[in-house]
């Protein structure tokens, strides 16, 4: 149905003919004029995405250097824009003729809590005027054979996502705050396996299929909070299961209010009642509150 490319692609691939001619001044005019009469490896993925519906993955960026995308968002906003939006300058682009093919293209920014871990991932970014999607809801855009999806707004800030005939609710702030589950194996499929025939051709019928480097030696494998590390890809996917299964979790906006006055409440009930109990009613006034 759609393929994700979790991995960025800003320079040229060094194994194209192109490349090693450059790095190899010492090679003689014959083997120079075999290779630059090959094609480079990226016009050849770039020939295979176009035939595809594959959204390739973007980096939002800060800094003066920071381009601005050049092609149109795939995201329409229904009701005033959004102020509080994960935001970036500009942003890190593929090469260009891959990014030419692509169908789609979303950015896999995440916004990490203060202990490093992820929670919640946006499902809209802003670069500046503009929103983008990420890109697990442009592999849904593509999946469902849509042009645009809908970001729906209103005074409070985000409401959600209209994907096709599909309302997906969102956090204010256009995040999703994710239900983790567990790494499960049955998810992962062995590129190796797959190029050496070991697959059924036709295991990805039907699917939305994530391509994405793991291993020990990447920095993209973030704590989250149901583990130490987990690979960028794999939360990816989770963002996709959580849309399509509904099991994201949801925080509204009046939940910051209601937890102080719930905390400002309880606590003043500890410090009347509990200012001459004996201590197993202390025990009880401070162990009810700290559960609800």
């Amino acid at each position: 149905l759609a393929i994700g490319l979790d991995i960025l692609m800003p320079e040229a691939d060094r194994f194209s003919p192109s490349q090693l001619v450059a790095r190899h001044p010492g090679l003689d005019a014959e083997t120079r004029g075999r290779l630059a009469a090959l094609p480079n490896n990226d016009d050849l993925l770039a020939m295979r995405i176009f035939a595809l519906p594959v959204a390739v993955g973007r980096a939002g960026l800060n800094g003066a250097g920071a381009a601005k995308p050049t092609d149109p968002t795939t995201v329409r906003i229904k009701g005033p824009p959004p102020d509080n939006l994960l935001r970036f300058d500009g942003h890190l682009p593929n090469v260009e003729s891959i990014d030419a093919a692509a169908q789609g293209h979303g950015f896999l920014n995440s916004d990490p809590s203060r202990d490093g871990a992820i929670r919640s991932v946006p499902a809209v970014i802003g670069i500046g005027d503009e929103i983008y999607p990420s890109l697990a809801v442009e592999m849904l855009r593509l999946a469902v054979r849509q042009q645009t999806v809908t970001l729906a707004s209103g005074v409070g800030g985000v409401r959600g996502l209209h994907v096709g005939q599909s309302f997906l609710p969102l956090d204010a702030d256009g995040k999703i705050r994710l239900h983790f589950s567990h790494t499960e194996r049955k998810r992962w499929i062995s590129a190796l396996d797959l190029l050496q025939g070991k697959l059924d051709t036709n295991i990805f019928a039907n699917k939305l299929v994530l391509i994405g480097a793991t291993g020990l030696g990447l920095r993209d494998a973030p704590p989250t909070p149901v583990s130490k590390r987990m690979d960028g890809v794999e939360i990816q996917a989770q963002i996709i299961e959580n849309l399509l299964a509904g099991s994201r979790l949801l925080r509204p906006g009046w939940t910051t209010r209601a937890e102080i006055a719930l905390l400002l409440f309880l606590g003043g009930i500890l410090i009347l009642a509990g200012r001459d109990a004996p201590p197993w009613r202390l025990i009880v006034l401070y162990a009810v509150p700290a559960v609800v």
